[in-house]
């Protein structure tokens, strides 16, 4: 590739994500996901448990932060790979919660308002 078609082509990607971000930001809105915390029921050790490991506030947000940084976990219940990202999300959500967007996912039901985070 010539070098000025492929900085036109590079260019036109980040556009065209840039665009998509600020589209996707703007048709989605509502208040961040809050007070997060496991699931009572969580197992580390059995992944029967048909709960999804994140409790909390709000968790049907699917907003993008436009100011702030946003955190986006995608997970489902019946997975020990979730139950661990969990526990960690968990655990740094106090340190965090004032300075990053904190959006929780269930692919199993997810919201309408995140339903346009997930590609299918």
């Amino acid at each position: 590739m010539k070098p000025n078609i492929r900085a036109l082509a590079i260019f036109s990607s980040i556009a065209a994500v840039l665009i998509f971000t600020v589209v996707l930001a703007a048709e989605v809105t509502g208040p961040p996901a809050t007070d997060l915390k496991l699931a009572p029921d969580l197992s580390f050790s059995d992944d029967s448990s048909d709960n999804f490991p994140i409790e909390g506030k709000n968790l049907s947000d699917g907003s993008i932060a436009n100011d702030q940084a946003t955190v986006i976990f995608f997970g489902t219940a019946n997975c020990w790979n979730t139950a661990r990202e969990a526990e960690r999300l968990v655990r740094l959500y106090p340190q965090y919660k004032d300075k990053i967007r904190f959006v929780v996912v269930d692919l199993r039901s997810p919201s309408r308002a995140q339903r346009p985070l997930i590609v299918r």
